[in-house]
């Protein structure tokens, strides 16, 4: 008995929803695992170089894709757990290649891993329960080169990957992949796009897909206007801006090939983005800009050269970018990838105030070094942040940090 009023003040001190529960379900409940950090901000050590992050949808684990230096036996996914205000790590699983951005099929059954030239399928349940081999296969393109980002459509039955190397966004039938254990032949065509393609952002209705291109394609004859990336000199520009890429999602299911539907300007090196919560704006990183470009979605077919409503400024090199708060707030990590060393930040952004500019940016958080994406919690009250360089998770209670 005395044990039991120990548990109960103990979850009453925690605000846990799960006091009345039995001590084994308070450990395994939902709300234990999305319990407030122990700190406002506080880090978790990883095997290697950390980039991408999934959440399953209770918010008790994470996976984080980890890649290894120079070691491609060290390159996999770290699952991590979150129980009681801490995030630990409990398992580590090596894949061939690479492993950068990753997503789960919303069915959680399964982990879909890019990785250079491969992608790497992961069944969840067999990774949470950390018995029997959890990797299902790989799908293999020899003509695919850097594959950085994947995404899935809402019914699980098309995967979109996007390849650095190829200029292209290559377009898979998941169903058929799953059925054939991920027999090429699932592929059913590209997206071709410009150099160094990486979003992959749905519309909240699936019907449109955004994309971007680090460097436009030559045929849009788009002015020179960029300076080589890292040049610390006076370099005159060099190459056109980036694009931001419209497709028509139900057209790339059957024909990629022709489902571009509109290349908008989008600085130099645009690279990461994220929709408002409505639909109504779509925010995307430009890297060489540093800063963050706001586009109305309504415009972006319509009055493609009006889209562009604000430009707000950021830290040097922009990646990550994720929403906050409900989305009345952007935060943009500045990797500072090409200035060598050192810890940076994350520029916190009042997204109902972009059109204001630089007086949109509310300040800033600490990170470590090239912090590089972002996911959240189930409620978004905790976010996490791979800093690359640093091989570190890093956890932000958004309720207790503070803003500089």
């Amino acid at each position: 008995m005395r044990n039991g009023i120990y548990i109960l003040i103990f979850c009453v001190i925690l605000g846990s929803g799960s006091c009345f529960s039995q001590a084994p379900a308070a450990e395994t409940s939902d709300s234990s695992c999305n319990a407030p950090p122990k700190e406002a901000i506080s880090y978790v050590s990883l095997p290697g170089r950390p980039f991408g992050i999934a959440v399953t949808k209770d918010g008790c684990h994470l996976l984080v894709a980890v890649m290894g230096k120079g070691q491609v036996s060290s390159s996999g996914i770290a699952l991590l757990r979150r129980s009681l205000g801490k995030t630990t790590i409990e398992k580590f699983f090596s894949l061939e290649g690479g492993a950068t951005d990753i997503v789960l099929t919303h069915d959680q059954k399964m982990l879909i891993v890019a990785g250079g030239r491969d992608v790497a399928f992961m069944d969840v349940e067999r990774m949470l329960s950390q018995k029997g081999d959890p990797v299902l296969g790989y799908l293999k393109d020899a003509s695919a080169l850097g594959s950085i980002n994947v995404n899935v459509t809402g019914d699980d039955k098309f995967l979109f990957i996007s390849d650095e190397g190829s200029e292209s966004i290559r377009v898979i039938d998941l169903e058929k992949a799953r059925s054939r254990k991920f027999s090429s032949d699932a592929l059913i065509g590209k997206i071709p796009v410009g150099i160094a393609p990486i979003a992959l952002v749905f519309s909240p209705d699936e019907k449109l897909l955004y994309t971007t291109a680090e460097v436009s394609q030559p045929s849009l004859g788009w002015d020179t206007k960029c300076k080589p990336e890292g040049d610390a000199g006076g370099a005159r520009p060099s190459h056109p801006e980036g694009a931001v890429i419209v497709v028509d999602v139900e057209k790339a299911k059957t024909d990629p090939e022709h489902s571009v539907l509109k290349w908008l300007a989008a600085g130099c090196s645009p690279v990461r983005a994220v929709i408002s919560p409505g639909g109504d704006f779509l925010y995307v990183t430009a890297r060489a800009s540093n800063a963050v470009l706001v586009y109305a979605t309504a415009k972006m077919l319509s009055d493609p050269g009006h889209a562009l409503v604000a430009t707000v400024p950021t830290g040097t090199a922009p990646v990550g970018i994720t929403l906050a708060d409900g989305g009345k707030r952007l935060l943009v990590a500045n990797s500072n990838r090409f200035g060598g060393s050192g810890n940076q930040t994350v520029t916190v952004i009042d997204a109902t105030r972009v059109s204001s500019g630089q007086a949109a940016v509310l300040g800033t958080l600490p990170a470590q070094s090239f912090p590089r994406e972002f996911a959240s919690s189930p409620g978004g009250k905790t976010i996490f942040l791979s800093n690359f360089n640093s091989n570190s998770l890093e956890v932000i209670d958004m309720a207790r940090v503070e803003i500089k």
